[in-house]
């Protein structure tokens, strides 16, 4: 009894294969009857309910009717007639007619996805050159996107890069998405780039490096002068050194200044440099503070330079100035008074190490005595 019924089953199975290749032979067969008799109308019928029942015989079909629209001149409609094919997975065969309609009617091609699927530069190019426009944007962003894949044997990340920053400069809001993505390694001539990885991530909307940024306090950060570095803790307490007369220096501030806050929490919430003068960077190692190492060079602070040459150096009385490695400074004068220059070390010292600056714990001395550096 189980053997018939097997039987049976196979058979069913069998008959119900056969059925179906039949009616697909069928369906391909009337659609080469549809064409071969130049009949649209017949071709529309045999793919209207693709959506619901797709087959690839259905997605010939209209590959075929826009083989007839392209005979009769419909070439907008064509393209549109391809596109609609390979969205259904038609193969090969409408994307040699779509690569074909452009190489013979460029001036056709408006929408850059249409480029995008024949992987056609010049096509793209076409757009891009065209009167700047959103089509001009999505042409640079989906070319970039393809220069820039692993997947397309034919990639340029250099020249890929390029045309998505274009795109984001144009508006494009996915452009800064990839390029973040893109410069965090280096690949074929693209170096890594942690300043531009973070600069665009900041622009995507999908991506927060720096998810408890204060933004309110990192945009007054931006708007200082001289050299600045700004260090960001685990929790979000932040601190920004300015004014410094180096990099390395404005670096080694901000970081020991933020690990010194009164809002960390633990000896292992560590802050780390995010940025210096105003480049991200991925909490790079910075020279200790170091003591004074003389002359003007040796100041520490672009405002203590701007003293000591403005004010201190061409004065002619009795006069001392000071300075710590944590940038504070100061500097007293007798002007017409009898104050030795053992009282003014002592006002000038006092007053250098209340500032605020002195939590770090490094001491101020003199440095200069009426014009005489101190070694």
């Amino acid at each position: 009894m189980f053997k018939s019924l097997n039987h049976s089953v196979f058979a069913l199975s069998v008959s119900m294969a056969v059925s179906s290749a039949s009616s697909l032979l069928a369906e391909q067969s009337q659609a080469d009857a549809c064409f071969a008799a130049r009949d649209t109308a017949c071709l529309k019928e045999l793919f209207s309910d693709i959506v619901s029942n797709p087959t690839p015989e259905k997605s010939r079909a209209i590959y075929l009717l826009g083989q007839l629209q392209e005979e009769t001149g419909e070439f907008s409609a064509a393209q549109d007639t391809y596109m609609m094919s390979i969205g259904f997975g038609g193969g090969d065969e409408p994307q040699q007619a779509l690569l074909d309609l452009f190489n013979a009617q460029p001036q056709v091609f408006t929408d850059p996805s249409s480029c995008l699927q024949i992987k056609s530069e010049a096509c793209f190019s076409a757009i891009i050159d065209q009167v700047p426009s959103e089509s001009a944007v999505d042409a640079q962003f989906l070319l970039g996107s393809l220069l820039v894949s692993s997947e397309n044997e034919n990639a340029d990340p250099v020249r890929g890069v390029r045309f998505l920053e274009a795109a984001a400069e144009g508006g494009n809001e996915t452009a800064p998405c990839l390029l973040h993505e893109t410069y965090q390694t280096s690949v074929d001539g693209l170096a890594a780039n942690y300043d531009k990885s973070i600069q665009f991530g900041l622009q995507c909307k999908f991506v927060d490096p720096f998810p408890n940024l204060d933004e309110e306090h990192f945009e007054e950060y931006e708007d200082q002068d001289g050299h600045r570095a700004f260090a960001l803790g685990e929790t979000g307490w932040s601190f920004f050194s300015e004014g410094v007369a180096n990099p390395e220096v404005a670096a080694r501030l901000a970081l020991e200044f933020c690990n010194t806050s009164p809002h960390r929490r633990s000896g292992t919430d560590d802050c780390r440099l995010i940025n210096i003068d105003g480049t991200w960077v991925d909490n790079p190692e910075v020279p200790a503070l170091s003591a004074f190492s003389g002359g003007v060079d040796g100041l520490i602070t672009m405002a203590a330079r701007d003293a000591y040459q403005d004010d201190y150096s061409g004065r002619s009385d009795r006069r001392v100035f000071v300075q710590s490695q944590n940038g504070s400074w100061g500097w007293k004068s007798a002007g017409s008074s009898d104050t030795t220059i053992d009282e003014l070390t002592e006002q000038a010292l006092s007053r250098c190490n209340s500032s605020w600056r002195n939590r770090l714990d490094y001491p101020c001395e003199v440095i200069n005595v009426n014009g005489d550096w101190v070694e």
